[in-house]
């Protein structure tokens, strides 16, 4: 039989309890995504918060190549509402007041999804979907400091100094006083100097190399010269 709404509730309540014992969350997790989905449907908020759920943990698992399809499955899932989420980042309807705190909750459950996808991204090093994926959640909430910071950080893998600076920047602002923001700011500025520096010694190699080439001879024309005189 099809859990009733509270059971589903419920089981997503005990599989973020049990998050840190993955043998018993599994399961967990696992029914409450299906009854999430049987009673509510697949792009339920609820349901999204469901796949995040057991999705985080096969991250927290270092199982990434499980945890991606989830999250992709989450964010297909927003796309098939994306005339809500739209509607959410322009002006509210004045028929339907509630429709814009549909779209509210329906941006809220995507915007996590994009980020823990991110994440997944990040650490297997697929520097450019991930910056990809946190600009689709920083289109849903331009203030979320997650996205922004991890899209700092991974422009700096880019090669993307200046778009970099221009997030860590932004993510400061945010959240001016968490320490893991400060932390990972100085680290992703001390690798751009560091990239800064490798380039620029890199380039005066080059141009020294060319100075050289138009200035020198070509090896021989000094031998003969002095035959010559």
């Amino acid at each position: 039989a099809t859990p009733p709404p509270e059971r589903t509730n419920r089981l997503r309540a005990a599989s973020q309890v049990h998050v840190d014992k993955f043998e018993e969350a599994a399961p967990l997790f696992v029914e409450a995504l299906e009854g999430s989905r049987a009673t509510l449907g697949a792009r339920h908020p609820d349901s999204l918060l469901s796949i995040n759920n057991y999705a985080l943990m096969l991250l927290h698992q270092g199982r990434l190549e499980a945890a991606e399809p989830m999250y992709l499955e989450g964010v297909e899932a927003t796309y098939e509402q994306g005339a809500s989420l739209f509607t959410y980042m322009n002006a509210e309807s004045p028929l339907d007041p509630s429709y814009a705190a549909q779209n509210l909750e329906s941006c809220e459950a995507a915007v996590p999804l994009y980020n823990n996808l991110a994440l997944c991204l990040q650490r297997r090093r697929a520097w450019k979907a991930c910056a990809e994926a946190c600009t689709e959640a920083l289109d849903l909430l331009p203030d979320d400091r997650k996205a922004t910071l991890r899209r700092g950080v991974v422009r700096v893998e880019l090669d993307l100094w200046d778009e970099a600076e221009s997030d860590l920047k932004r993510a400061l602002a945010l959240d001016p006083r968490g320490h893991e923001t400060r932390d990972a700011v100085a680290r992703a500025r001390a690798a751009i100097a560091a990239a800064r520096r490798t380039q620029d010694a890199e380039d005066k190699r080059v141009l020294a190399g060319c100075f050289d080439r138009l200035g020198g001879t070509e090896p021989g024309e000094a031998n003969d010269a002095d035959m010559d005189g």
